[in-house]
């Protein structure tokens, strides 16, 4: 399990270097027109942050991640000018061994005890070595320890956090949800039948939302405020849901929701989630408005007008009339 959370930290880590390049260029070309292609790029990196796939020509090494956890190894080889002796030190979990060559023919006793306090001299300095290397290492341990538990500490808490506020949305939807009109569902259906949507979607009115939104990531329903609508503007609202669920966008927040949760200490991924959103309702706009004359496009963007909120920005794993002002002048 430890191995495992070190492979998956030094990974991390790896990507988070590499990955702040994509993250960047992104961003300089944020205002670039073209709202497909950034949140098809904005798709590719939060997968490639997840999915531990390397690009051999560009990859970043974490080298003392991955040696923090180690057993030291240390070979020395000392040799006289006579090249008659020779030392070897060689540090590990089982201690010190010290290997030491003599030659057979020797000119005195004298000689002899000189070379035993050489090699007991050297044997000090290799031993102080040692202890200095393990000193580092346990240090580097220590460091790499403290970040491996803030980061967990961190990642649990987001997806804590997350899960909770979820299912609390979800319990509540259900306390207060009511059943929908005759009118909403009729033309519900109608519009499933035009964009070639068999599977069943739920619709349902509460009171506790501002604006229209789809949740659900396995069962999908259609959230309505408790507010009457024309049949015209349930064209447009369940339209621009349905746009939604086709493009999967649910799946889609699903899966930077966990590499935020991932990524959670970095700017640029947290950034990339908010952008993604911007670039989906773009896509859907684009979607709903593109067979429209210019007298239904100014009636879509009155219903946007009047549905836009943040609160859909606060549940995850919902689609709605997500937006502000900024992303109002950018839609309109």
């Amino acid at each position: 399990m430890a191995a495992l959370i070190d492979l998956a930290g030094a990974r991390i880590l790896e990507f988070s270097i590499y990955g702040t390049v994509w993250l960047l260029l992104l961003f300089l070309f944020r205002k670039k027109p073209g709202a497909k292609w950034q949140y098809f790029v904005s798709i590719c990196i939060a997968a490639h942050l997840l999915v531990p796939i390397h690009i051999q020509w560009f990859s970043v090494d974490v080298p003392f991640w991955r040696e923090a956890g180690q057993p030291v190894l240390q070979e020395a080889e000392l040799s006289d000018k006579g090249g008659s002796e020779r030392y070897s030190a060689r540090t590990g979990d089982t201690g010190n061994l010290y290997e030491k060559e003599l030659p057979l023919d020797r000119g005195s006793d004298s000689q002899i005890q000189d070379e035993i306090l050489e090699g007991t001299e050297e044997e000090d300095a290799l031993f102080v070595e040692k202890q200095e290397i393990i000193r580092k290492t346990g240090e580097r341990s220590y460091f790499l320890s403290l970040i491996k538990g803030i980061w967990m500490i961190g990642m649990f808490f987001f997806f804590g956090k997350t899960g909770v506020s979820y299912f609390a949305f979800c319990k509540e939807i259900k306390r207060w949800s009511l059943p929908a009109s005759p009118l909403s569902w009729q033309v519900l259906q109608q519009v499933k039948k035009q964009l070639g949507i068999t599977r069943a979607v739920r619709l349902c009115r509460c009171s506790q939302i501002n604006s229209p939104m789809l949740y659900g990531v396995f069962c999908p329903v259609i959230l309505l405020p408790d507010q009457e609508y024309s049949s015209r503007e349930f064209q447009y609202i369940f339209h621009h849901e349905l746009i939604h669920y086709r493009h999967g966008d649910i799946w889609i927040k699903l899966l930077f929701t966990v590499c935020r949760g991932i990524y959670w200490f970095h700017p640029l991924v947290q950034w990339l989630y908010f952008h993604a959103c911007a670039q989906m309702e773009f896509l859907c706009d684009e979607a709903v408005t593109a067979k429209r004359g210019m007298g239904e496009k100014r009636e879509y963007s009155l219903v946007l007008l009047r549905h836009m909120s943040d609160f859909s920005r606060k549940v995850p794993f919902t689609a709605g009339f997500y937006g502000g002002k900024e992303y109002m002048k950018m839609r309109l």
